[in-house]
């Protein structure tokens, strides 16, 4: 077991479903997120959800797309914040209550980062009041979960990153 084993932790490869190892501090070891570059006008998606079927059904929907790419899965606000820093994707889906930190704070924490990817907020929550919160902490667009289609998710994907899928 690697030395820094103590200050690491597992996440699951949303392509493989591998669990892998990523370390929290620099160390000679390299971290499962700084793995995965960037392709030419490929759309690159951070899936945040506690809940894992919302995760897969995401997952599912993004996946059918040759110019989309999940390049990882979070089921915290801490895992989403780890995985922002060294994944740096294009396109975060964020759920708004989840069990360490709701959605508001995480995109409080975004606004920290130099780059930060376009947050589209997919909750069940839809009171006018909870979409503007989520509009003024930062998110880029607001989806209902229970109006979630592919094509839903696709058009706003487009029209937050201005790139034709």
């Amino acid at each position: 077991m690697p030395e820094d084993a103590a200050n690491s932790r597992v996440f699951t490869h949303a392509g493989t479903g591998k669990r892998l190892l990523q370390f929290k501090r620099l160390s000679k070891y390299q971290g499962v997120c700084n793995g995965t570059m960037p392709s030419l006008g490929m759309i690159r998606v951070l899936i945040v959800d506690d809940h894992p079927a919302i995760r897969r059904i995401i997952r599912q929907l993004l996946s059918q797309h040759e110019q989309i790419r999940v390049v990882a899965e979070a089921s915290s606000g801490s895992e989403a914040l780890e995985c922002v820093r060294t994944l740096k994707p294009d396109v975060m889906t964020l759920d708004m209550m989840m069990g360490d930190m709701n959605g508001l704070e995480v995109l409080s924490r975004l606004k920290e980062l130099s780059r930060r990817p376009k947050a589209i907020v997919v909750s069940l929550y839809n009171t006018p009041q909870m979409v503007q919160k989520a509009l003024e902490g930062g998110a880029d667009a607001y989806i209902h979960k229970k109006k979630l289609t592919p094509s839903s998710l696709l058009a706003t994907i487009e029209r937050v990153t201005g790139q034709k899928i």
